[in-house]
C-alpha cells in the first residue's frame, strides 16, 4: 500500500511539474443534446433491434492540466434503449440513467486562434438506472409497463459500465466557448442478469451535444 501511495504522489508531482510556475486552471460547462440509442444483442434475444431517439443533459468540471490537456469529470442524465421486435410485436425499451464519465480531453488549436479549436476525448463511464420502461401497442392502445413488472420479467443489471469517446469543436463566444460535440457511448457490461440465460445485452448510443464551457482562473 505504501508503495502504491508513493507512486501516486510521484505521478501527481510529475503532472504538476509540466506547467512549471503556471497557475492551475479549471473550467465548468453545461450541455444537452440528442441520443440515437440501440442495444447490441446476442442471437435469440429479439428478432431485431432498431435505434430509439432520446436526449441527454448535464454539466462538466474540467481540470486543465496544460493548455492542451484537460481531465473532465461530468455528470449527465441520458436516455438509452432500443426499439425491438419480439414475436412480431414492436416494443420500445427505454432506460433513463445518471451517467458519470471521467474523460481525458486533448485540445488542438487552429489558425483561427481563440475563435476556433478542435478537441478529442475518451474515457470510462459508470451509469445508474433511474427508470426502465417497456411500451407498445396492444389492440390499438398504447401500453407502458415498468421493466420490473411481473408481466415484463426483464431481469437486468441497473448499473452499467461504458467507454465514451468522441470529438468536436470549440467556438469562442464571450468569456468562454460554445462546444459542439459528437460522441459514442459503448456499453461494456452484459445487462442480462437472468440466471441460466446466456443472452448478451449491451447498450450503444450515438450522442450529439451542444453546450458552453467557461474557464475559471487562467494561464
Amino acid at each position: 500500500m505504501k508503495k502504491i501511495t508513493l507512486t501516486a504522489v510521484a505521478l501527481a508531482l510529475l503532472v504538476a511539474g509540466t506547467d512549471g510556475a503556471q497557475a492551475q486552471s479549471f473550467s465548468v460547462g453545461a450541455f444537452g443534446g440528442w441520443n440515437s440509442a440501440t442495444l447490441d444483442l446476442s442471437q435469440g434475444v429479439f428478432t431485431r433491434a432498431d435505434n430509439l431517439s432520446g436526449f441527454n443533459a448535464g454539466a462538466v468540471l474540467g481540470w486543465n492540466v496544460s493548455e492542451k490537456f484537460t481531465v473532465d469529470l461530468a455528470g449527465m442524465y441520458t436516455q438509452k434503449g432500443s426499439a425491438v421486435e419480439d414475436e412480431g410485436q414492436l416494443i420500445d425499451l427505454s432506460v433513463d440513467l445518471i451517467e458519470i464519465p471521467l474523460l481525458a480531453r486533448v485540445t488542438i488549436p487552429t489558425q483561427a486562434g481563440d475563435r476556433l479549436s478542435l478537441h478529442f476525448f475518451a474515457g470510462p463511464a459508470i451509469s445508474f438506472e433511474t427508470s426502465c420502461k417497456v411500451s407498445g401497442d396492444n389492440n390499438g392502445q398504447r401500453v407502458e409497463l415498468d421493466c420490473d413488472d411481473p408481466q415484463v420479467q426483464a431481469e437486468h443489471h441497473t448499473t452499467d459500465y461504458s467507454l465514451l469517446f468522441g470529438g468536436g469543436v470549440g467556438i469562442g463566444a464571450g468569456p468562454g466557448d460554445i462546444q459542439l460535440d459528437v460522441a459514442y457511448d459503448l456499453g461494456l457490461r452484459n445487462l442480462n442478469s437472468e440466471v441460466g440465460d446466456d443472452a448478451v445485452i449491451k447498450t450503444r448510443a450515438l450522442m450529439l451535444t451542444a453546450g458552453y464551457r467557461l474557464p475559471i482562473g487562467g494561464w
